[in-house]
């Protein structure tokens, strides 16, 4: 039953997520997960957790598809294809956490510049 709950409640965190965005609330998740509140918090003390184990999710899923895909089996035209749409699918379905994911540091300069001497 355990994981059963657990895969419940970051399926429904995932869809509304996507739908909702951080906007989205743990009592929000817990109700579409048929569960309680309280339940949600067992598994996932913070939001920032129930997220992390979303993106951990999103990496598992991505891994199980790339090795079902067999792409060493297969002319490379059809691997690139494989590869595209296992990734625009992971891709739309997590594509919120793109948006939960940190800010680049403001101050970090924006291009690196190579210095080359030449004699």
């Amino acid at each position: 039953m355990h994981d059963h709950v657990l895969h419940g409640i970051l399926d429904e965190a995932s869809r509304l997520l996507a739908e909702q965005g951080d906007a989205v609330s743990l009592m929000d998740i817990a109700r579409a997960s048929g569960v309680a509140r309280s339940t949600v918090y067992r598994y996932f003390p913070n939001r920032a957790t129930l997220f992390e184990s979303i993106a951990q999710q999103a990496i598992r899923e991505l891994s199980a598809g790339l090795d079902d895909a067999e792409l060493d089996s297969i002319p490379v035209e059809d691997a690139l294809a494989r590869l595209t749409r296992g990734f625009i699918s992971i891709g739309a379905k997590y594509a919120a956490l793109a948006a939960l994911a940190p800010k680049p540091n403001a101050t970090a300069p924006k291009t690196l510049k190579l210095q080359c001497s030449g004699s």
